[in-house]
């Protein structure tokens, strides 16, 4: 089930398919997760750990493809996402601003 503002997301993130997909569709939910109190830190955690391990998985395949996409990146994309989601700005600029 997802809400209208989720399906709206969903669709604003859906560039691609399969794997992709689910994907984009796990960040949709993780934005949700971080803003509803009774979501555990450990299902935030686990939603977090299958979006890390689908990533990985997916540039597995992109490289044997030959595709140039960055894991780093994408990591990063999917940090500010939840950055954002628990009202903190950006992920990297948090990170940088801790930097120094």
């Amino acid at each position: 089930y997802l809400t209208p503002e989720e399906r709206r997301r969903l669709r604003k993130a859906q560039g691609a398919e399969g794997l992709k997909h689910e994907i984009d569709f796990l960040r949709v939910k993780m934005g949700t997760m971080a803003s509803n109190p009774k979501v555990t830190l450990g299902e935030f955690a686990a939603a977090a750990s299958t979006v890390a391990r689908l990533m990985s998985v997916d540039h597995r395949i992109s490289m044997a493809r030959g595709e140039d996409e960055r894991l780093e990146e994408s990591l990063a994309s999917v940090l500010d996402d939840v950055a954002r989601a628990l009202g903190l700005g950006e992920f990297r600029d948090a990170a940088r601003d801790g930097e120094g």
